[in-house]
């Protein structure tokens, strides 16, 4: 027990002393780092640290001494001095100091200025450029000149830069008054107005493109005005007569009405105007080149005379609007041969453009039909195994679509409850239509028809083959459309993106094709 307590009391001996030890080095340590503090500040450093006292920023003063190169521990040089916006100046000056960096920026408390013996205040101050990381700062100060010096004396000054309470630097400059510019009175200048004198006008001379244009002006007012009333008085007719025969005077007068209005119900279809145009047409229009044109109707669906009619006027009617068109806005601005020769031209086109309508109706109407076709077949299919002949599964059709199949197939059914034989009625709807895939449908189904084939089984087999070449209808334009894409791609898509690559170097290689390397 009693070696126990030896123990402690020898550990508590050892800890104290170790306790006391580093005190004892930490007092040392803080004597030395004071000592040394001392020796670096110099003498005159308890002086100026005295308890409670503040050291106020030292503004710098000039002398009229030069300054001492010992004691001067920056360089300081004036460059330039600008006097293009007198009385104001301004100075731009650098600073080199001998230890450290120049200061980032500068106060006007730390710049003063003597000019002619007398101290000036800055204006502003300013760093030139980014914080200087060199050894060497621009500055720029600018003041206010007080001379009294003449225009063309030299004007003597010193600049003063104290920085962070260093040792005062001075530089000494001058710069020469310029001229007050004054600005200039405005003159009124007064000119007489001198008497112009005008020419009298010839009676017998005429403005021909003046009178070309007030021409061109009343023949298109005069021909909107005469479609106008046309069109109105067509209209008013029409109201008449459907009066007449409604709220007529007497039992005769409205079946007079009645019966004049049944039988001029063609020509109140067609309108006088295109009556006109129609015929018109049908004159330039040859007979060769007339019969093609109710061909392509008959294609298109519209086989009537009526549609003939309006047809022809519309392509009449369009090369006579555009040619007004083109003879009224040019006559006024270019020749008259240039003005018929583009009135002309504008009349072709017009005259054109409904066949290229018509053309692409045509196309569009025989592309609905072969895409129909394959499922009408289907239908007639399954029609005629349950029972129903052929015109029967035809008008089932007939009467749950409506399209441009089942339109020439109405017209099939029609010609068939007339008397006709299946077989030349099947082949006036391969004529109508002209799509190759309905003439193979007609060639299969005559041949059946006279071979005593099984009509379900070759509509079957109609069917699948129809929608096989639908299928590969599908395949070729998708082959066909990476062809077709070539267009937009080189001659949009290609543009833009040299634009876009090459547009930046155009100048540069524009430069270096010019002047070379």
């Amino acid at each position: 027990m009693r070696r126990v307590q030896c123990g402690l009391l020898a550990a508590q001996r050892r800890g104290l002393v170790r306790v006391v030890t580093r005190f004892l080095a930490g007092l040392a340590a803080l004597a030395v780092a004071a000592l040394l503090v001392v020796l670096t500040a110099g003498p005159g450093f308890a002086a100026e640290t005295a308890p409670g006292m503040v050291i106020p920023p030292a503004r710098p003063t000039v002398t009229g001494s030069a300054p001492q190169p010992s004691v001067q521990d920056e360089e300081l040089v004036v460059e330039q001095i600008r006097t293009d916006r007198y009385p104001r100046v301004t100075a731009r000056f650098t600073m080199r100091p001998l230890d450290g960096r120049p200061a980032p920026y500068l106060e006007p408390y730390d710049i003063a200025l003597l000019i002619e013996g007398g101290l000036v205040p800055p204006l502003e101050v300013h760093t030139v450029g980014r914080v200087p990381t060199t050894n060497v700062g621009t500055y720029e100060v600018a003041w206010m000149s007080t001379s009294g010096a003449e225009a063309g004396a030299t004007v003597p000054g010193k600049l003063a830069v104290t920085v962070n309470g260093r040792t005062e630097v001075t530089t000494g400059f001058s710069f020469i008054r310029p001229q007050v510019q004054q600005a200039a009175a405005a003159t009124d200048v007064r000119v007489a107005n001198a008497l112009i004198p005008v020419q009298h006008p010839d009676p017998g001379s005429i403005n021909q493109p003046l009178a070309n244009a007030m021409a061109a002006v009343f023949a298109g007012t005069a021909l909107l005005a005469i479609v106008a009333g046309l069109l109105w008085h067509a209209h008013w007719r029409r109201g008449q007569d459907r009066l007449a025969m409604w709220v007529g005077r007497s039992a005769e007068h409205r079946a007079k009405a009645i019966a004049q209005n049944g039988g001029g119900r063609r020509s109140l279809t067609v309108p006088p105007i295109v009556q006109f145009f129609g015929r018109l047409g049908a004159k330039l229009v040859p007979s060769a080149q007339g019969e093609r044109l109710k061909r392509s109707l008959l294609l298109a669906g519209r086989p009537t005379a009526q549609h003939y009619t309006r047809f022809v006027a519309m392509k009449a009617g369009l090369a006579f609007g555009l040619f007004m068109a083109g003879f009224w806005l040019l006559l006024p601005l270019a020749p008259f041969s240039t003005t018929m020769v583009t009135a002309s031209t504008m009349a072709m086109i017009g005259f054109m453009l409904p066949s290229i309508w018509l053309g692409r109706t045509i196309k569009s109407r025989q592309h609905s039909m072969k895409k129909a076709l394959p499922d009408a077949l289907d239908l007639i299919t399954i029609g005629v195994g349950a029972g129903l002949a052929f015109d029967g599964a035809v008008a089932e059709i007939i009467d749950k679509w409506d399209n441009a199949l089942t339109q020439e197939f109405g017209t099939m059914l029609g010609e068939l409850r007339m008397g006709m034989g299946r077989r030349q009625a099947l082949l006036n709807l391969a004529d109508r239509t002209q799509v190759d895939e309905i003439q193979i449908m007609v060639s299969q189904l005559v041949q059946a028809d006279e071979l005593g084939m099984s009509l379900t089984d070759t509509l079957l087999t109609l069917a699948n083959q129809m929608r096989l070449r639908r299928r590969q209808y599908a395949e070729e334009l998708a082959h066909k459309a990476a062809v077709k894409m070539l267009i937009p791609l080189v001659f949009l898509i290609f543009p833009a993106l040299f634009v876009v690559i090459l547009g930046p170097a155009a100048g540069d290689m524009i430069g270096f094709i010019q002047g070379g390397p």
